[in-house]
Formats: structure tokens, sequence, C-alpha cells
């Protein structure tokens, strides 16, 4: 099993770290650092930070948008019935959203998460 978590450094700054049971504790998403925008190994000042940049790296790489068959919600921006969702490919912590046709864009479910 994979647990996927924020985690206080020796330096006393927060990263988001993936851990298995047969492997060592890692960075992932913008905090693995690296040369890409966005991507960084300074950490951050507290563990909701660190959560944020990971739920933001998810949402940049992840997010796709579907129509569920069978249940209708309403729109989390505007109320409308839909059948629409936001959500995160793979393994996500995020919740699935209800996001009519015209509010399916990553600021709508950043907003909404």
């Amino acid at each position: 099993m994979t647990y996927f978590f924020p985690f206080l450094r020796q330096d006393a700054r927060w990263e988001y770290s993936c851990r298995s049971a047969s492997a060592e504790r890692v960075a992932v998403g913008y905090c693995a650092g690296g040369a890409d925008p966005g991507y960084h190994d300074d950490g951050h000042a507290t563990s909701d930070e660190a959560c944020a940049c990971y739920q933001l790296f998810e949402l940049a790489t992840a997010l796709e948008f579907v129509e569920e068959s069978g249940l209708r919600l309403q729109c989390a921006v505007c109320g409308v019935w839909t059948m629409g969702r936001g959500r995160i490919r793979g393994e996500s912590l995020t919740a699935q959203v209800a996001l009519c046709p015209e509010h399916q864009t990553h600021d709508d479910m950043w907003a909404s998460v």
C-alpha cells in the first residue's frame, strides 16, 4: 500500500511525500524539486501549504472532466443540476466535484475542493 502525507523535514519545513511498504519516503509533486516551473525543494511553512501544493500539482497534471451516468448533482458553482464531474485520475484524496459543462475549468475545480 502507498501512503501520501505531509512530512516535517529536519529543517522544520514541510513537503508532501509518498511512502510504500517497500520503499523509503520521497517528496512528490511539485515538492519533488527539479528544473521545471513550479517544482521546488525549499519546503513549506505549514503542513496545510504542503497539502495545497500537492493538490495544485494534481489539478495541473491529472484533472479530468467526465459525465457520470445516473445521478445528477447540483453544480458546485452555479447550482444547475448536472451529471458532469471534475476528478483526479488515479488515487487521490481530492474529492470528485459536481461541475456543469460551463464550470468544468481548473479554476472552478480548485475553488470547489
